[in-house]
């Protein structure tokens, strides 16, 4: 019995035979070769499936009925019997008749390469998102070929006069029953994926309000994106040796500094003769790039087409309106070239292993030329970006020095990043003599201009009564406004005032509503806060489960304080919260005084 189980576990969905097609009259992109052949295999092992034979037939021009012509049917039949398979699949695209044609012919499923690309992107999708594109992608491509579905119910002569009355059959009615249908289908997916580009809008504009800067991984499938994002924030996504392995959009906040953070956002893999349906049904989620600030092209230069591939890439960056975007082309997977290969290089171009680490470090270098370009324009973005290069010596000698003097120059310009950080400088005494007083001019103009974690740590000076007169209401009122702005730290702040009744009416129910709002954006403090809320039935009702969990979350990045709480609930008894304890507040953005 045992065994039969694992059997049933291994044994793949289907047995299938490989076709494709090569001629003259096809165009490059819908021609088959044997590169091409090899990727549908990658692809027919990524769908469950096993190849058992390959076909590729050369021919002057695609035959009408069959495609490949009735000699090639014929052969293919035989395969099929001799390997008893359950499908076969043709690289190129077949038209609704072809298929109907090739169905009955050869008495198994037969698909195209667009049909199976959508059924490993409907295995794949995790998220509402997803699904919902995907099945929008699936009824677009669906529509045309309805008509060769209902063969079983054939198309009557009507009451045109060459019928008798009442001869029209069911299969007309029937078909036009399902086009309704699935219009009606199509139009409602549509509204629900425009409530998701609304949303995507909502973030966007969030984002930019609070000047954080994207950078949007692209790549061919399977070229290391995910890996790379991995490498760079942790983010532990899956990222295994097969095409489409990730198919939702991963975006996850890339800590680069105290004060300096960038969304690095990994998006769908792309692929040759990507259906054209997924590309539209998809662009809720690839219009993220044309609003990055930086593309990360990655690819696998171990690929002995990573030119084509690249190509590929390329192409679909143009037609979704972001080929103006700076760039770099990540090349990966150098660990796996012979020793002594000579990597890609020049301007914006960095060589790496996202597996190993190897290089990662090496592209800051990449990224200061562009930051210097933009510097050296007087643009006050580029201006921030050159002068954190300098501060942290990422790709440029570090000098704080040297990063004050850009900092100033963006804030002489009103630049909201440029102003917060000589704030900064003086609240530490980075690079200038320290100056409470100063630090907080500089936060109130930067909190001013929108800019929440100014706010946020103007907050801290008015709790602390430095360099301004103490006061907690005025650090409410600031906490929330950066809160308002979807600031983790404000919101983890302003939860802790309202636990402590400091500045406004004690309340634990309005306490965890700002711990879970820090919380949903994986900012530790707050998870850790809302654990023990969980923990001790405060605010919320008592879930030692929910509250392990938290605390598990905000101890894999490293927040010491949740660790220590695993360690005191190793028996699973919550103990007596201490007067103190590590509630005293994140004070704003990164201080940690």
């Amino acid at each position: 019995m045992k065994e039969q189980k694992i059997e049933e576990i291994t044994k793949p969905r289907d047995i299938a035979i490989l076709a494709g097609l090569n001629s003259p009259r096809l165009s490059d992109a819908d021609n088959a070769d044997e590169e091409t052949m090899a990727e549908l295999e990658a692809l027919v092992e990524t769908a469950g499936g096993q190849t058992a034979a390959t076909v590729l037939q050369n021919r002057a021009a695609p035959d009408p009925r069959t495609f490949i012509g009735e000699g090639k049917v014929a052969e293919l039949k035989e395969l099929v019997k001799n390997e008893t398979a359950t499908t076969v699949i043709f690289d190129n695209d077949l038209s609704p008749s072809q298929l109907r044609v090739l169905t009955g012919e050869l008495g198994v499923q037969v698909l195209d390469r667009s049909a199976l690309i959508l059924d490993i992107f409907a295995q794949r999708a995790r998220t509402r998102e997803g699904r919902l594109q995907v099945e929008l992608a699936q009824y677009q491509y669906l529509l045309p070929r309805l008509t060769g579905m209902w063969t079983h119910l054939e198309r009557q002569a009507g009451t045109s006069g060459k019928g008798p009355i009442g001869s029209k059959g069911p299969g007309e009615t029937q078909l036009e029953t399902d086009r309704r249908h699935i219009h009606r289908k199509i139009d409602k997916l549509r509204e629900d994926l425009e409530d998701v580009r609304r949303v995507r809008n909502t973030q966007r504009r969030q984002r930019r309000k609070n000047e954080i800067p994207v950078a949007a991984l692209v790549g061919y499938t399977n070229a290391g994106k995910s890996t790379l994002l991995n490498q760079l924030t942790g983010a532990g996504i899956p990222a295994n040796n097969r095409l489409f392995d990730t198919l939702d959009t991963t975006s996850r906040l890339l800590h680069v500094s105290d004060t300096t953070d960038v969304v690095l956002s990994d998006t769908v893999g792309f692929i040759r003769k990507l259906p054209h349906q997924l590309v539209e049904a998809f662009k809720a989620t690839l219009e993220e790039l044309e609003y990055a600030d930086l593309l990360l092209h990655v690819i696998d230069v171990s690929s002995e087409d990573w030119q084509g591939q690249a190509r590929v890439v390329e192409d679909l960056i143009l037609e979704l309106g972001a080929g103006e975007l700076p760039r770099i082309d990540v090349f990966n997977k150098s660990d796996l070239l012979p020793p002594g290969e000579i990597m890609p290089h020049g301007e914006d171009i960095c060589a790496i292993s996202a597996r190993t680490g190897e290089g990662v470090e090496q592209s800051w270098t990449e990224a200061v030329s562009w930051y210097r370009k933009a510097a050296d324009l007087g643009l006050p973005r580029g201006q921030c970006n050159l002068a954190w290069c300098h501060e942290h010596g990422k790709g440029v000698e570090k000098s704080q020095a040297e990063a004050f003097r850009w900092y100033m120059a963006a804030a002489k310009q009103g630049y909201p990043r440029g102003l917060f950080n000589v704030a900064r400088d003086y609240d530490y005494g980075l690079s200038q003599p320290q100056d409470q007083a100063e630090a907080c001019r500089w936060y109130q103009r930067a909190a001013d201009a929108g800019y929440a974690p100014a706010m946020c740590d103007l907050g801290v000076c008015y709790e602390r009564g430095e360099g301004v007169e103490q006061s907690w209401e005025k650090a409410v009122e600031l906490y929330r406004k950066a809160a308002d702005l979807g600031n983790a730290p404000g919101q983890c702040n302003l939860g802790y005032l309202y636990e402590v009744g400091r500045g406004v009416e004690q309340s634990w129910t309005e306490a965890v509503r700002w711990y879970k709002a820090a919380a949903e954006q994986g900012f530790p403090r707050a998870m850790c806060n809302l654990a023990w809320c969980y923990e001790n039935g405060k605010g919320v009702e008592r879930n030692l489960a929910r509250a392990l969990e938290l605390y598990r979350a905000a101890a894999d990045q490293g927040f010491q304080e949740a660790q220590e709480a695993l360690e005191r609930l190793k028996d699973a008894k919550p103990e007596k919260r201490e007067k103190g304890g590590f509630f005293k507040g994140f004070f704003g953005g990164g201080r940690g005084k």
